[in-house]
């Protein structure tokens, strides 16, 4: 009855029972060319890009987090479950002087009943790190080190039903709404913008989730709080979830349709068996399921134990180095999963609306799926899914688009260049620079400021040309070369229209009109006869010649614009008949 009346009340939209979500944890490993991406923030490496991280905390007081620090809350639930005992199992979060705070130097719970693998923030530091970590070895940086982190502690407490280690932590979906809710409160902090949340968790049912609307229907709360954040341009990330061969689809929240999900690969972008890929083959694929978003590394597939060295945090090409991202209190750690997945995606849509100021956290998560190259996954997706090319976004972003040439209809030996501004850079300037096919262009051209148009003259035959944007961080890289064929000035279909035909002017008996065809790109006309000098910048395709004297001979004709094309056929001319 009590639901009954809330369902009656106009201000109640919908009620869901809570849900449980689970990390999602292994090793993890990557081979990303980040050293090729343009340096992150201004002189200070201080960057206007912001990543939340909905975890199980952040152990802030790492050097590796030094300075980076934009704010913090937590949110842990009291479940009111038992164990052994008549207490409620506690919030995990500590209370500072303004209510709760976040788990920064209090990762380490003082609870002695809790289990040790309670007492810290290990998961959340590790995708933090994988984010935003910043050492003196800059080889094993996370891959957005000059990003700040917005750290929310989610984790709860609940019962394990093992004796021996009774408790296990968890991810309300309350918990989880609030945290949402705060970043959205949030998404804007001392002039810098949250660019992305990350949330490497999630929830599988028994059979996972096949489509969209059964997604949809899942969570209310969560998905209208996600919702919210896309709408103000924050890209929602998730990991899709690692499968057992229980599980197959997509686990929630990365099945949801405004969600950037994320699923894993090996270091060298090849499937790995934990990941979820949207189906499963068991089950076969029929187009109805949401796929991954995205792909990034997470870890390889490696069976028992996960063993080899993970880099995922690298800006190093190679596939040797240190353990990727921070534990907690200094220590760093492997592990792989697409919980290292998610934060390799939310970092580079940092990177990409740090270097872009005009772009939205959801706009870089579209130019990094535009950009993706397919990895096959799975014989019944032979298109493949996207896996991140950051360097290729990157050159997406800055770059002008629908460029094209075509010939001037008004000024021969021109071409008409035009183009439509970048994504991320609507007021940057251009430069030009052409070369004659088929060379390559070269140089630094000429700059253009900021117009999307310019008119290219004193062209010889066909040229190829290319474009690039520059704004006040620098410039964009050369656009692919474009061929453009410029108007001709030989007008080969002019001629005479017929003999010239007597003028009947009384005053010149011996004048003739003459006539011609004309071409669209003529400006002027020159016209030429074997007695009188030539008539020169004639604006209409009709003449009078006049002569004093018997007008025979040729007449010829040419058309002008910058410069002339060739003369046409002399055309013979006889005695009038008023001579």
């Amino acid at each position: 009855s009590g639901l009954d009346q809330l369902l009656a009340d106009a201000d109640v939209r919908w009620f869901s029972k809570q849900g449980i979500y689970e990390p999602f944890l292994r090793e993890v490993n990557s081979g990303l060319q980040i050293s090729q991406l343009p340096t992150m923030g201004n002189a200070s490496n201080d960057s206007s890009a912001i990543i939340a991280v909905i975890d199980s905390g952040v152990d802030i007081a790492q050097a590796e987090f030094s300075g980076r620090f934009a704010a913090g809350a937590c949110f842990s639930t009291s479940t009111g479950d038992f164990v052994n005992t008549n207490n409620p199992l506690p919030s995990l979060c500590v209370t500072g002087t303004n209510g709760p705070a976040i788990r920064g130097n209090a990762c380490n719970s003082a609870n002695p009943d809790l289990a040790a693998a309670l007492q810290n923030c290990g998961h959340g530091t590790h995708v933090a790190g994988i984010a935003t970590g910043k050492i003196a070895d800059t080889a094993a940086n996370g891959i957005a080190p000059a990003a700040r982190i917005l750290a929310i502690q989610t984790k709860s407490l609940a019962t394990s039903g093992d004796p021996q280690s009774p408790y296990t932590s968890t991810y309300n979906s309350i918990d989880v709404v609030n945290s949402l809710n705060y970043v959205l409160a949030n998404r804007l902090l001392n002039g810098r913008k949250v660019a992305a949340v990350n949330m490497s968790f999630g929830y599988f049912a028994t059979d996972a989730f096949w489509n969209l609307d059964q997604c949809a229907n899942f969570d209310f709360g969560m998905m209208d709080a996600m919702n919210d954040l896309t709408t103000n341009g924050v890209a929602v990330v998730a990991a899709a979830g690692n499968v057992s061969t229980n599980y197959y689809g997509m686990a929630f929240p990365a099945c949801a349709q405004n969600v950037v999900s994320v699923g894993a690969t090996s270091k060298a972008f090849l499937p790995v068996g934990y990941s979820a890929y949207g189906f499963s083959s068991a089950y076969g694929f029929n187009g109805a399921e949401k796929l991954p978003t995205l792909l990034a590394p997470g870890g390889d597939n490696v069976s028992q134990g996960f063993a080899t060295p993970p880099i995922s945090c690298t800006n190093s090409t190679s596939n040797t180095g240190p353990v990727c991202a921070a534990k907690r209190s200094g220590v760093r750690e492997q592990r792989s999963g697409t919980s290292m997945s998610a934060p390799i995606v939310a970092s580079l849509i940092a990177r990409l609306t740090d270097r872009f100021p005009a772009l939205t956290g959801v706009q870089a998560a579209e130019l990094l799926r535009q950009t993706g190259a397919p990895v096959v996954v799975n014989a019944a997706l032979p298109a493949g899914i996207p896996r991140v090319t950051p360097v290729a976004a990157f050159r997406l972003a800055s770059l002008p688009r629908s460029i094209a040439g075509t010939a001037s209809s008004t000024a021969c030996t021109a071409a008409n260049l035009s183009w439509q501004a970048p994504v991320a850079q609507p007021g940057a300037s251009y430069h030009l620079r052409f070369a004659s096919s088929p060379a390559a262009p070269s140089g630094n051209g000429q700059s253009l400021g900021n117009v999307n148009s310019y008119q290219l003259p004193g062209l010889v035959g066909p040229i190829v040309f290319q474009l690039r944007t520059q704004d006040s961080v620098g410039f964009g890289e050369w656009s692919d070369s474009v061929a453009v064929t410029p108007a001709s000035c030989a007008m080969q279909a002019i001629q005479i229209v017929g003999a010239p035909a007597q003028c009947g002017d009384t005053t010149f008996l011996n004048c003739r009109n003459v006539q011609w065809s004309g071409t669209a790109t003529a400006t002027q006309y020159e016209l030429e006869h074997s007695f009188n000098t030539a008539f020169t910048g004639i604006p209409t395709k009709t003449i009078t010649t006049t002569s004093d004297g018997v007008l025979y001979g040729y007449v010829k004709i040419r058309a002008c614009n910058t410069a002339c094309g060739p003369w046409s056929a002399a055309l013979a001319v006889g005695p009038g008949a008023n001579e």
